[in-house]
């Protein structure tokens, strides 16, 4: 049907971090947490930084896991993330 799933899966990603951005600044607190399934997880985390679909399982991030993205002030792409263990 001449769908991409992978590349409408980024998009939307991108478009969370359009979202949370701008929203961020009548937030009160600067963390957000967000709760997602694998796939999405790695378009966040791609998108985070300016990557586009082809990084697809560069940073496989399972279901559960959790990541903390930094980004500084109106910087258009984060500037750092590490693996946070839950257990």
């Amino acid at each position: 049907d001449g769908r991409l799933p992978l590349h409408e899966t980024w998009s939307r990603a991108n478009e969370v971090w359009k979202e949370i951005r701008q929203q961020k600044s009548s937030l009160q607190s600067k963390n957000v947490l967000l709760v997602c399934h694998g796939t999405l997880a790695q378009a966040l985390l791609g998108s985070a930084f300016g990557l586009d679909a082809t990084t697809f399982r560069k940073n496989v991030f399972s279901n559960c896991a959790m990541a903390e993205i930094v980004w500084h002030h109106d910087e258009d792409v984060a500037e750092s993330w590490r693996w946070h263990n839950i257990l």
